[in-house]
């Protein structure tokens, strides 16, 4: 059974709000299991992909995603956000990471894989990875997964490989103008028999 169907998707009215959680400590880690975001965790969503992708600032203009586009994605059809939640030895359990799964059916896409910077290299990424890859089969069955990453983000191709994506293209950047340096996508791709 798919450890993510005991969560029910709610789709609760968004209200944005500017409340900022409180700092994760870096003491002793205790992580729970991966779950579906709700339009609740929008705001935390929000502060957890920004923080993580502070690594592209040397090259990308700007925070990388606001509350409104996380809510529209969210509101997209066969798109899920999971979460991963940890807390320290003491205080309450907040997002920790995320990770937006969209499927067609045909192929799965994998984009913000967040981490809280204090709590990278601790295995979150890859717990969150495989569980948006999990969902895509069970749900969709998608026979492969794809994602990007910015061609300049060199510290990000092993972790992919180690996990069993191959480079299998190159497409533009997005939005070219936000761009400080000449750079790239370069799509990796899962296949089913590596999932």
């Amino acid at each position: 059974m798919n450890p993510l169907r005991r969560y029910s998707i709610q789709k609760p009215s968004f209200i944005l709000t500017t409340q900022t959680p409180d700092y994760l400590p870096t003491r002793a880690l205790k992580v729970g299991n991966p779950r579906f975001a709700t339009t609740d965790d929008i705001p935390h969503l929000v502060d957890v992909i920004n923080r993580a992708y502070v690594a592209e600032a040397p090259f990308v203009h700007g925070p990388r995603t606001s509350g409104e586009t996380v809510h529209e994605r969210m509101l997209m059809p066969n798109t899920w956000f999971i979460v991963i939640e940890a807390n320290a030895t003491r205080g309450p359990r907040q997002i920790a990471g995320c990770v937006c799964l969209d499927c067609d059916g045909h192929r799965g896409h994998i984009g913000l894989l967040s981490v809280e910077p204090d709590f990278q290299g601790r295995g979150l990424g890859a717990k969150l990875l495989r569980a948006a890859e999990s969902q895509c089969q069970m749900e969709m069955c998608c026979p492969e997964i794809e994602l990007e990453v910015v061609s300049v983000r060199d510290d990000l191709f092993p972790f992919y490989a180690k996990m069993g994506y191959e480079r299998v293209g190159t497409v533009p950047f997005p939005i070219e103008s936000l761009l400080k340096q000449p750079a790239h996508l370069v799509v990796m791709r899962r296949s089913k028999g590596r999932l």
